[in-house]
C-alpha cells in the first residue's frame, strides 16, 4: 500500500517494523491487534499519547484510514 509506506512509514517503518526511538512497531503490536476498528481509527486519524501522526485529510480521510487499518489488521 503506497499511501502506509509514505505517510506512515516515514516513521513506523516501510513494513511497520518501527523506528527505534522516534515510532514503534506496528507490525505485530498486540495494542494494534486487539483494538477496536474505532480505537484504531482514532489512533489514525487524531495520533497517540500527545502524539500528532501525519494528517489523513480532504475527501479521502475516511477511504484512506480504512486502507491503513485494514494493513494493520
Amino acid at each position: 500500500l503506497a499511501y502506509f509506506k509514505e505517510t506512515c512509514g516515514a516513521c513506523h517503518g516501510e513494513n511497520g517494523e518501527g523506528t527505534k526511538g522516534l515510532a514503534p512497531a506496528l507490525k505485530g503490536n498486540d495494542w494494534v491487534k486487539s483494538a477496536s476498528d474505532g480505537d484504531l481509527a482514532g489512533v489514525i486519524t487524531k495520533g497517540r499519547g500527545g502524539v500528532e501522526l501525519a494528517e489523513i485529510g480532504g475527501l479521502a480521510q475516511e477511504k484512506e484510514e480504512i486502507r491503513v487499518r485494514s494493513r494493520l489488521r
